[in-house]
């Protein structure tokens, strides 16, 4: 599996790019703040032309997890606890802190509640065996 964004081959402005892509436009303030945003996006916050554009969370998603289970024989996960899994990052990974989901909120996400929970019983379970 890959990491959702990575800093290994880009410069941090790049790795910025790449979070605003596929997580959405910052807040207006930061965006503003930001000095490397004419570098890749419009005044509007549109991307710039020519530019490579990263996928929406969705489609890193499948890249980057999706595709790895599949190319490991791991089985991928059913539409139902992906939508489960990505609601929960989109609301881990919004950008204002005070908006992000408290712990215990994200312990009582539906793919906590539904998937997580289970799969970790059942391996407590093997390993105690």
């Amino acid at each position: 599996m890959q990491a959702l964004f990575s800093s290994a081959f880009y410069s941090d402005a790049k790795v910025m790019c790449q979070i605003v892509d596929t997580l959405g436009p910052l807040p207006p303030d930061w965006f503003e703040k930001w000095e490397d945003r004419g570098d890749f996006f419009d005044a509007k916050g549109k991307p710039k032309p020519g530019r490579h554009v990263w996928p929406k969370i969705q489609g890193a998603f499948e890249e980057r997890v999706q595709q790895f289970r599949r190319d490991d024989n791991m089985g991928e996960y059913c539409k139902e606890e992906t939508a489960a899994i990505l609601d929960m990052m989109v609301q881990m990974l919004r950008y204002r802190p005070e908006q992000r989901p408290t712990v215990q909120q994200v312990l009582q996400s539906d793919w906590m509640v539904n998937w997580a929970r289970a799969d970790y019983k059942r391996s407590r379970m093997m390993h105690s065996a």
